[in-house]
């Protein structure tokens, strides 16, 4: 007993040394996080959905447990957001067993969100009908049985009908389908597919990639080294148009999609676990498929995860990715695309997923992370904000319109601006074909910096702009809202 008792607190001790360690790296390249264990056993843990599964107003994370060398799979569960870093875990299912991705969706059409997951071992895509007490009382229908090492799936309303259609790959089968959603979920499910030579079919990311306001498909190839997009041209049934991004990128399994360039076109950010890269795209025409490839680092062993976003609020978009083995968290920190390398964390054995998003509502952007130790962390960014942090005891030099933060947003975001003389201001979101959206500001204002929120809820995915008129100024900038 006393030795068990001593070990913990050894093992408390070590946690907190490495925890201050990786705040004075950061610190070292003016960024700050904080790190906060959520759960650290919950073994085989590979990938998460954040979304507010309780509709009380805050994030909760879903997660499922993969097989591991040394542990069984824990199937599905949630981890309900009490506020002031505390966290409780329920349980979605616990015989879906080897998840190999989680997403959420309002499958059935009613106000509660329900889950859809992917098991390698069952061989199934398979989602779960939220009964109203998401803390218990999941009930499970199959979307597609027989889906050989089903690996991922991700929702969105494919075909505009208003029902929530699902998109899965199968590794073992090299394929992507899509199963449309008929308003009756429990039972019918119409598949199409996408692709049947797709050689490991790993992962699938949806998005307006063109902007004509239908969703495209983004998938990665493990054993064909693939990085490929499916261009949606409508029709019914949908026509699709295939076209590669990579063909050489050795063990491509995840990506993300973001403006990198602030250009008005998506690039993408992807990492290979063979190859142990992390690398990024541009687009420079994407009429023509034109993509240029940049390397950020062949040195992330077992490359596992990427997502990307402004962390220190500099006007760059920064690259985090996580690596299995030996497990390393690492912020790529953006400098006109020279690249910073910094640790969050070298001690992440099996790390598996990372999201970028803002966890707490207070407008920076936070990171989290699991990995199939049993772990699941929130990376809390406590950055300094320095530009206007001072608004309100300084009288504005010029007329501005600042980058909104965070960027890219889902919901929410902060847009700021200053004017030097009473103006009648106006500050208006459109979409890029010149829609207008919401408007924020229409009014006289007086001398004095400002800040207006714009809620992005029940809008698509994709690039919005907003502009700002003050009397004789005028300043135009983009957004990117990613669901």
């Amino acid at each position: 007993m006393k030795n068990s008792f001593m070990r913990n607190i050894i093992e408390k001790l070590v946690t907190i040394m490495l925890s201050l360690t990786c705040l004075i790296q950061i610190q070292a390249q003016n960024i700050v996080y904080e790190r906060h264990d959520i759960e650290m056993d919950f073994d085989g843990i590979k990938e998460t959905k954040i979304i507010d599964i309780d509709n009380d107003g805050d994030l909760d994370i879903v997660g499922g447990s993969e097989i591991t060398p040394t542990t069984a799979s824990k199937g599905i569960a949630w981890w309900r957001n009490n506020g002031g870093n505390n966290w409780e875990r329920f349980k979605i299912d616990t015989t879906f067993i080897h998840v190999m991705s989680v997403d959420a969706a309002y499958i059935d059409a009613d106000t509660l969100l329900d889950i859809v997951a992917t098991s390698w071992q069952l061989n199934q895509v398979a989602w779960w009908r939220n009964s109203g007490d998401p803390t218990q009382n999941w009930t499970k229908y199959i979307i597609k049985s027989n889906y050989s090492n089903a690996h991922d799936a991700k929702c969105e309303d494919m075909d505009n009908d208003g029902d929530v259609d699902v998109i899965a790959a199968s590794y073992a089968l090299g394929r992507i389908d899509i199963y449309f959603n008929d308003g009756n979920p429990s039972s019918n499910w119409q598949s199409s597919g996408l692709t049947n030579s797709f050689g490991g079919a790993l992962s699938v990311f949806v998005i307006d990639l063109d902007k004509d306001n239908d969703p495209d498909i983004l998938g990665t190839a493990s054993d064909a080294n693939l990085i490929t997009w499916w261009q949606n041209q409508g029709g019914n049934p949908i026509s699709w148009e295939s076209n590669q991004i990579a063909s050489d990128f050795v063990g491509s399994s995840d990506l993300y999609v973001i403006d990198i360039n602030y250009d008005g076109l998506f690039d993408v950010i992807a990492n290979a676990w063979k190859s142990n890269q992390v690398a990024y795209w541009l687009c420079n025409n994407l009429q023509n498929n034109s993509w240029a490839k940049y390397v950020v680092t062949s040195d992330l062993m077992t490359a596992a995860d990427v997502s990307g976003g402004d962390l220190d609020k500099d006007g760059d978009v920064d690259i985090v990715a996580v690596g299995k083995i030996p497990g390393e968290l690492v912020i790529y920190q953006n400098s006109n695309f020279s690249w910073t390398k910094i640790i969050l964390t070298n001690d992440f054995y099996g790390g598996e997923d990372v999201e970028v998003l803002d966890m707490d509502g207070d407008e920076d952007l936070d990171i989290v992370s699991a990995a199939s130790s049993g772990k699941l962390v929130w990376w809390e960014n406590q950055t300094p904000v320095g530009i206007f942090d001072d608004k309100n005891n300084h009288t504005p030099q010029k007329f501005s319109l600042e980058q909104n933060y965070p960027n890219p947003f889902n919901p929410a975001t902060t847009i700021l601006y200053q004017i030097t003389d009473l103006s009648f201001v106006s500050l208006k979101v459109y979409d890029v074909l010149g829609n207008e959206i919401a408007i924020l500001v229409s009014e006289e204002k007086l001398t004095g910096s400002y800040e207006v929120e714009f809620n992005a809820t029940g809008l698509t995915s994709g690039i919005y702009i907003y502009k700002l008129i003050a009397g004789s100024f005028v300043q135009i900038k983009k957004m990117l809202l990613v669901k």
